[in-house]
């Protein structure tokens, strides 16, 4: 749910310029302190988060945390939910038995330390049908003008109740990779030492970023087919031994997928003359001191479904050909005398393992770069418990 905040800048630029079709450099000094609100609810167990920011000019990174707020929950029937700052700017339910309920409206309430009161509207917590169908079809691809092969992956759902309609997806990909010299020392104290550790072997795992939302609003039944979710490319490494994708499915209201769609079309089909002009973009919270205060993000109340595949070197078609992120590594290894190891220490070396060739007999290999000996500066040597 922190992809808001990765959009902000471009869409303080739609929120100042509207449908202005001309280039030109904004002034943004006054549109540099507008709340950001990033906030949901599901039926999975909690804690449930809400991140409050500033904006920020667009020479900077980040905007600063909204610190010391009193953020609520509140449902339709009246109870309410205290949420505490664990971190600056981020707000957590501390309530373990707090749940989302299918059919249940809720409302964010948000006092900020200047005395200002922002709320959303209520927002049901719709069901969502299971996903029915995840899979992956080799093929080719356009990427940034570059043709890829890989697997499009897919998925495909029904609701018999024709309740649902608007879906958003997002996902976690997950993959097992090993580095081509992995170390079996390290210098500790001056000495070599053994390793207690795995570090040739790792998993790693990245969230999705792009906004995925869907509708069959203009279709009598409601059936999502064939929705493309990600693309596993095969000139990393994603595909070398093992890999997994889990996909949530999220039920939407109407304003929530108008949201999500316009703030899709708004910070990633911008670009040239030809793209869509972006409309500005309200979400549902509002400020009850001054209800025209701008202010971006969506508070939403919506169930999950949750489905994950599966994918191995072996389902690649045999002529497929990948790509490896350590094809450099064997121009940086090398066999040196055992007894200098503390100087190519010195030099940021890595440790790999005892080695000879024909000029050295009793060796030791090493190599530049750390991350061609150990997984773990890129991933983690632990096991999913999916896995």
């Amino acid at each position: 749910m922190g992809k808001i905040f990765k959009y902000l800048f471009i869409l303080i630029i739609i929120i100042i310029s509207g449908t202005c079709s001309e280039p030109y450099t904004p002034e943004l000094s006054k549109y540099e302190d507008i709340l950001v609100i990033d906030g949901v609810i599901t039926n999975e167990p909690g804690p449930y988060t809400v991140r409050l920011s500033r904006s920020f000019h667009y020479s900077e990174l980040e905007g600063l945390p909204e610190q010391q707020a009193d953020v609520l929950i509140k449902d339709d029937q009246g109870n309410i939910t205290a949420l505490e700052e664990t971190s600056p700017g981020v707000y957590s339910t501390i309530d373990p038995d707090f749940r989302g309920i299918i059919g249940r409206n809720y409302q964010l309430i948000i006092y900020t330390a200047d005395e200002q009161i922002w709320e959303s509207e209520y927002v049901e917590l719709k069901k969502v049908p299971e996903i029915g169908n995840l899979y992956a079809e080799f093929g080719e691809k356009t990427v940034q003008n570059e043709n890829k092969e890989g697997f499009q992956i897919y998925v495909d759902t029904y609701d018999p109740d024709n309740q649902t309609r608007y879906y958003r997806y997002d996902y976690e990909e997950t993959w097992e990779y090993t580095v081509p010299y992995p170390s079996s020392y390290l210098v500790k104290n001056g000495m070599l030492t053994f390793r207690t550790e795995n570090v040739g072997r790792c998993w790693r795992t990245f969230p999705s970023e792009d906004i995925l939302v869907t509708s069959s609003e203009n279709m009598q039944s409601d059936i999502i087919k064939r929705f493309p979710v990600n693309f596993v490319s095969t000139d990393n490494n994603r595909l070398s031994i093992r890999y997994s994708i889990l996909v949530r499915q999220y039920s939407l209201s109407r304003e929530a997928y108008v949201y999500w769609d316009q703030l899709s079309v708004a910070t990633q089909n911008v670009g040239t003359m030809f793209d869509k002009q972006p409309a500005q973009i309200r979400g549902n919270v509002y400020n009850l001191n001054n209800p025209e205060m701008p202010v971006i993000g969506f508070f939403e109340a919506t169930s999950v479904d949750t489905k994950r595949l599966f994918l191995t070197r072996s389902d690649l078609p045999k002529d497929a050909k990948l790509t490896s992120e350590f094809a450099g590594c064997r121009s940086d290894y090398l066999i040196i005398q055992k007894s200098l190891y503390l100087k190519y220490d010195e030099w940021g070396y890595c440790m790999v393992l005892d080695a000879s060739n024909e000029e050295i007999l009793f060796g030791l290999g090493v190599v530049s770069r750390f991350k061609c000996c150990d997984c773990t500066l890129t991933g983690s040597n632990i096991m999913p418990s999916f896995w």
